[in-house]
């Protein structure tokens, strides 16, 4: 299984909502709680100024936002 990211988008300042509105359309976001120097913020994943998230596809796919 593929454990690296298929796509990455950066979606600016919209990245919390957009996160919002996948949620509600029902999507799962991953968590990855090992990553020194990042916390969670809810679903979103906070390093400095940086935000990210990352759910998956159907197929099992990582697609990764971000705010860079």
């Amino acid at each position: 299984m593929n454990r690296a990211n298929a796509v990455v988008w950066d979606v600016g300042d919209e990245i919390d909502d957009i996160t919002a509105e996948l949620k509600r359309k029902g999507v799962t976001f991953e968590h990855y709680r090992d990553m020194p120097g990042i916390t969670l913020d809810g679903d979103v994943h906070v390093s400095g100024s940086m935000r990210m998230v990352w759910f998956k596809d159907p197929d099992g796919n990582i697609l990764h936002l971000n705010n860079m």
